[in-house]
């Protein structure tokens, strides 16, 4: 392992997870959020594009909800990098773009 992490990304990231954990951890500037049985916070707004005029297009989880599933899509995969407060949909309304992160389970399982 290195002292510290190093100034430029590496071309080719390694595929196995470290062995020793991170002594600081990592911020990030839109933190990813797990998924419980409540969903998204209908509230949650997220950043879509920005407008002609130049400003910020704001949408919120509960309006992408009712959208139909192409346009749900569409917004989901995009990968905008957010404006200064807001990030893009799929960082904010992960339930609704169906990119939870797979918590582990609390009851160990055997293998066969």
């Amino acid at each position: 392992p290195s002292a510290g992490p190093s100034l430029i990304p590496s071309s080719s990231p390694s595929l196995d997870p470290s062995r020793v954990p991170s002594s600081v951890p990592s911020i990030s500037q839109y933190p990813s959020v797990s998924c419980d049985e409540d969903g998204d916070k209908l509230t949650a707004q997220f950043f879509v594009r920005l407008k002609a005029n130049g400003d910020p297009m704001i949408k919120d989880c509960e309006w992408l909800q009712g959208q139909e599933n192409e346009r749900i899509n569409s917004i989901c995969t995009k990968r905008t990098a957010g404006n200064k407060s807001l990030g893009p949909a799929r960082n904010v309304c992960r339930a609704t773009c169906r990119i939870c992160e797979r918590l582990p389970s609390s009851t160990p399982t055997s293998s066969k």
